[in-house]
């Protein structure tokens, strides 16, 4: 979730911080040997059921009112899914919530039917949105695999409907054009929300454009009742009549919305271009930028908008052969373009490994320096007992806002149990949050081939305490 100007949920100061007597420290970190980021206080997993069939996923983590962590998503179940969101104690790790999800949505009990949450926001008085995607109430149809950007708004005193008496939204919308089930098809996946609380979700919809079953960008509107905006939106944007995807949307101080996302170019090779794209409130697009690095598959996944209103980007780009090999790629632009329409640049930073293999940058969150903390992934072998070969690992990464050099790094180790199997297990992280010295992240793991643990996927939610020295920030 993003917004401005109101500070943040996703990075809420602690009082130590935000005091007017702080202890600075000036830290010199070694080039290539940057320093860790914190220590792992707890870490739980989520796995719905015993099933083969069920799986947990976390998509979004955040730090509620209480100071509670809301980490939501979906659990998978036979070819359906239903919306989850669980609380944590965010000292301890514990389970708020008996059974353990808060938040449980599934629209109805039709096989196919994908009721997920996928990027939440927590307003002041406690209450939460989430966006994703869900079957809509028009539909009634146990056969149709059909479902549309969704998105919903609970109370802070929201109660489990496997409770007495339980809540449901309190409103839920969705963008659905002809309600035909065979004409329709998208989702959000992700959103933010303006001064006025106006909410904006983004991600696709099919043929919102194009006319050739082909996906397009969807951007669209909705006050705190959820009516949508109407005017201009939902907007929407197609680069060459094949699949584009809106992954992440951002708002700065004057309302202005940034999407960052991607578009297909070149089908039979699975082709994406780079593109961001900043509108006014009303849905006016001020300037854009699409490119493509080499040829390859270029995605912008995420976006933050830092205090003086520039917009930092992440995400990943292919620059030569192999073409399994992938870096981390970030961008800086100016929040006024290049005066023409475009996009001026004011630094770029690319990373990996060093093993020429896949690196993806996802999510990021801003401190209160304009520095940031940006989490991805990056394949991995290893030739140690047990021996594993292009295993995805989660990396956090903590970096100057100014130049975007990277200060920190740190290796996340997800289930670090004896059910750790690494020879074919994925680690992936989709979000993190920042409260003082408290950073929460969520993910899943994925076992390949492997049904002992619920068909291999199980969701994880773990919490970093920053060292006291970084505490500040780099000085």
């Amino acid at each position: 979730m993003n917004q401005q100007p109101k500070p943040p949920r996703k990075n809420r100061l602690s009082s130590q911080l935000a005091g007017a007597c702080l202890l600075m420290y000036t830290v010199t970190v070694a080039a290539g040997d940057p320093a860790e980021i914190g220590t792992v206080v707890w870490q739980q997993n989520y796995n719905p059921t015993t099933s083969t069939w069920n799986n947990g996923f976390f998509q979004s983590v955040d730090f509620n009112t209480d100071s509670s962590i809301l980490a939501s998503g979906f659990r998978g179940e036979a070819d359906s899914a239903s919306a989850i969101g669980i609380r944590y104690n965010s000292k301890t790790g514990a389970v708020i919530d008996t059974p353990p999800e808060w938040f449980l949505f599934e629209y109805s009990i039709y096989d196919y039917t994908q009721d997920q949450f996928h990027d939440q926001y927590i307003d002041s008085n406690g209450n939460i949105y989430f966006v994703g995607i869900s079957y809509p109430a028009t539909w009634n149809s146990p056969s149709a695999r059909y479902n549309v950007p969704s998105i919903w708004k609970f109370s802070s005193t929201y109660t489990n409907p496997v409770a007495a008496n339980p809540d449901r939204p309190l409103w839920r919308n969705y963008h659905i054009d002809t309600g035909t089930p065979e004409d329709n098809n998208g989702a959000f996946y992700g959103l933010a929300v303006d001064s006025a609380d106006n909410i904006y979700g983004v991600g696709y919809y099919t043929d919102l454009v194009s006319t050739t079953s082909n996906r397009d960008w969807i951007i669209d509107k909705f006050d705190t009742a959820g009516t949508k905006a109407g005017g201009l939106f939902p907007l929407s944007h197609d680069v060459a009549g094949l699949d584009d995807y809106a992954y992440a949307v951002a708002t700065d101080s004057m309302d202005n919305i940034i999407v960052v996302g991607s578009g297909v170019v070149d089908a039979s090779i699975d082709h994406h271009d780079w593109i961001v794209r900043k509108y006014s409130s009303d849905g006016t697009l001020l300037w854009a930028t699409q490119y493509d690095f080499a040829g390859g598959h270029d995605q912008a996944q995420y976006v933050v908008v830092d205090s003086e209103d520039n917009i930092i980007v992440s995400g990943y780009r292919r620059i030569a052969a192999p073409a399994d090999d992938a870096d981390w790629y970030i961008v800086k632009y100016a929040k006024d373009g290049d005066g023409n329409g475009g996009a001026e640049i004011i630094w770029d930073q690319a990373w990996d490994d060093g093993q020429s293999k896949i690196g993806l940058a996802y999510e990021m969150v801003l401190d209160h320096k304009d520095n940031f903390y940006v989490i991805g992934i990056q394949q991995k072998s290893s030739l140690v007992i047990p021996v594993y070969t292009n295993r995805y690992r989660p990396v956090l990464q903590y970096r100057d806002g100014k130049t975007g050099a990277l200060l920190q790094l740190q290796n996340i180790v997800l289930d670090p149990t004896v059910n750790d199997k690494p020879e074919i297990e994925h680690d992936y992280i989709r979000d993190l949050a920042l409260d003082g010295d408290d950073l929460v992240i969520g993910g899943y793991t994925q076992q390949d081939g492997s049904y002992t643990v619920v068909r291999g996927r199980t969701g994880r939610v773990l919490m970093l305490k920053i060292f006291p020295m970084f505490k500040d920030g780099f000085e």
